[in-house]
């Protein structure tokens, strides 16, 4: 009942907090039964009511509002408001180290101001709502020129000396200027505004406008706009600027000399069949305007109309909008999204793939075996790029001819799309294992399976990734072993001292987990010493000495022939342990465990039959084939009643590849697993233990 509870809570509490209130929780929202998990439930969850910032992933909690700024010839007033919406945190006030508020109040009462660590900034604690601080600066030297405020505050008035400035001036980090800076000669207030756009055809439509101002002059503030054409709800703004939006869709914008931009995310609020600039308004942006149109043919497939369609490369768009078709549009122009047809009328491919590799004795590189099998829609190739090296094709049961597109092109295969079946044998040569591609072919796939084969006296450490691999030495840890295994370190270090203990503590995370290595003998030896130690004197002391003897001769009987087994493995690492069917603990070769052979067909073609496993005594119970010819009548009614061949089979005397061959060993098998799909580009990262470590 209460994972269910909690469960329902957070579920109402995530809903009205992704909706961007910064409002209290409402419990009215919430039924009777659940009400009583509420305190418990926001107890954790402190910032149910900050409001998400779309674009970014994150919850911001403190916002500041307008800072007020009254300077006279001994310091300087301040008023800033600022809204909290979680339970308390922190907020940065003006002034720093050298001009520290006095006299801080919040909404009348007195403000306790700390400096912070590192850099000496004065901070406060506030709780939950909207508050009001004020103080004053005060400087006994002459007026700083630049006045140290918050980073994150955007607006600002500014009264000197009793004058009102209007715009005030403010450095590259935002810091208003108390005395103006020296200037050779006031140039001429200028400003030019390029507006560039991105339209994407998205569910729903998203609508990206940048910016790029270039000022010169003094510095001032200036209201642009409307920015969003009509039906468009802003999302995000960002840029390098103070900004913000208006109710009216208007943009006020702090400027400063230099060349700046700013980017306003909208979304539509309903279906678009055309789009214009925004209305001409008491402060337009500009005359022209260059937008690019980011189809989505997966979702439908719209025709742009009515707009004339330039050169995006004669144009200042972005590096990555550059790729996509781009138009220039005047006040009036209207852009007509003409759509042709809802949903992709040719889906994506959809294939699944399991893939073995076997790795090298010698560490120097991989073969492997791939199986494949879905539906091709859009592909009628595949091809494996380096580092793989593709060596053979088999397409429905039949070997493929290997082809290459151009000089040093990747090797692959030509396929009719559809239901596909192939199987793919080849090498990876000199591969780095921190780099090594998880598919090896230039297709993605919805579905990756497979395993590793190691070769004997190879071990994995852990793989990068994949989602499950198994068995792994990091894999085969518990919780209980690291729990164990620091409880026994941290006993031999109260027993025997830290040297013995760190000794003990490397001799338990090497050999804790390896097979047939002792584990709770220790555990009971240590247990043994330390009643020995409390116990001096008596029958129990005897009988505690008697105990360590028993149990330290149990320890010498498990750790002697471990010690001798690894030491054989060793120097011999086929004589190490082994998961493979057939194979016993030790690598050898189980007597109950019957070889298995590939069926053969002895009177049809070879590929009739492919990949059933039979076992020993199906193979030699088979009748051998005769020598004699059969009769000519019997043979010509065979070819009459045989179907007609198939056109479209390869030439049998046609040279295909064999490839390089693939091993058949089975030794240590790692299972590797993905729960979903995996692009062409993932790699994988193996921690191999070669032998020469191992040993």
């Amino acid at each position: 009942m209460r994972l269910h509870a909690l469960a329902l809570v957070s579920l109402l509490i995530a809903r009205g907090a992704a909706a961007g209130s910064a409002e209290p929780f409402d419990a009215s929202t919430v039924p009777d039964a659940l009400r009583p998990w509420i305190e418990w439930v926001l107890a954790v969850e402190t910032e149910h009511a900050c409001p998400f910032l779309t674009g970014t992933g994150e919850r911001r909690c403190t916002w500041s509002g307008p800072l007020a700024l009254d300077v006279d010839a001994n310091g300087v007033r301040f008023t800033q408001s600022f809204e909290v919406a979680s339970s308390g945190a922190w907020v940065t006030l003006p002034g720093d180290a050298a001009l520290w508020p006095e006299g801080a109040r919040v909404d009348g009462q007195p403000l306790a101001v700390i400096p912070e660590a590192g850099s000496g900034s004065p901070k406060s604690w506030l709780g939950r709502g909207r508050h009001q601080i004020d103080g004053r600066l005060r400087w006994s030297s002459p007026r700083p020129a630049l006045l140290p405020i918050p980073s994150d505050t955007a607006l600002i008035t500014l009264t000197l000396d009793g004058v009102e400035i209007a715009a005030p001036a403010r450095d590259e980090s935002g810091r208003p200027w108390l005395a103006p800076p020296l200037r050779e000669a006031a140039p001429e207030d200028f400003l030019e505004v390029v507006v560039q756009r991105r339209v994407t055809d998205s569910v729903p439509l998203q609508l990206e406008t940048r910016l790029l101002l270039r000022v010169a002059g003094r510095a001032r503030e200036v209201a642009l706009g409307p920015i969003d054409p009509a039906g468009f709800v802003p999302l995000a703004l960002d840029g390098d600027l103070p900004a913000r939006l208006e109710s009216d869709g208007r943009l006020r914008v702090q400027l400063r000399p230099g060349e700046h931009a700013i980017t306003i995310r909208a979304r539509h609020e309903g279906p678009v069949a055309a789009l214009a600039p925004p209305a001409l308004g008491d402060a337009p942006l500009a005359a022209e305007e260059v937008w690019v149109f980011d189809a989505r043919p997966d979702l439908r497939i719209v025709a742009v109309e009515g707009v004339t369609a330039i050169d995006p490369n004669q144009t200042e768009l972005p590096a990555e909008w550059r790729q996509l078709p781009a138009y220039l549009l005047r006040p009036g122009d209207t852009m007509k999204l003409d759509e042709r047809r809802r949903g992709d009328p040719d889906p994506a491919d959809h294939l699944s793939l399991d893939r073995t590799l076997w790795l090298d004795f010698d560490g120097g590189g991989f073969s492997f075996r791939d199986a494949i099998a879905g539906r091709l829609r859009r592909n009628a190739r595949l091809e494996m790029p380096a580092p793989s090296r593709l060596g053979r094709a088999v397409v429905g049961g039949r070997d493929w001819f290997l082809t290459r597109l151009g000089d040093g092109g990747a090797t692959g295969v030509e396929v009719t799309p559809g239901d596909i079946t192939l199987q793919a044998e080849g090498r990876i040569e000199n591969v780095d294992t921190s780099a090594l591609p998880a598919v090896g072919w230039s297709n993605g796939f919805d579905q990756l399976g497979g395993r590793l084969m190691l070769p004997p006296g190879w071990s994995l450490v852990h793989a990068f990734g994949v989602d499950r691999a198994s068995p792994t030495w990091v894999t085969s840890w518990t919780l209980l072993d690291f729990f164990l295994v620091l409880i026994a370190a941290s006993a031999a270090a109260r027993l025997w001292g830290p040297a013995w203990g760190a000794l003990a503590l490397a001799t338990f995370v090497l050999t804790w987990v390896e097979p047939l290595a002792p584990r709770w003998v220790w555990l009971a030896a240590l247990a043994a010493e330390a009643l020995v130690r409390v116990l001096r004197s008596g029958r129990a002391s005897i009988a505690a000495r008697g105990l360590r003897g028993v149990v330290w001769l149990l320890l010498a009987l498990q750790v002697v022939p471990y010690a001798v087994g690894e030491l054989q493995r060793g120097l011999h690492p086929a004589l190490g342990f082994s998961n493979a069917p057939g194979i016993g603990l030790f690598g050898r070769a189980d007597r109950d465990a019957a070889p298995r052979y590939e069926k053969q067909n002895l009177g049809a073609s070879s590929d009739a039959v492919e990949g059933d496993l039979v076992d020993e005594k199906e193979v030699l119970a088979m009748p051998a084939p005769r020598s004699m010819p059969a009769e000519p009548a019997k043979v010509a009614r065979e070819l009459r009643a045989a179907p007609p061949r198939d056109l479209r089979s390869l030439d049998p005397d046609a040279r295909i590849p064999t490839g390089p061959g693939v091993p058949t060993w089975e030794w240590l098998q790692v299972d590797l697993s993905w729960s979903g799909p995996v692009e062409a580009q993932q790699t994988l990262r193996l921690w191999l233990i070669s032998p020469f470590f191992a040993r």
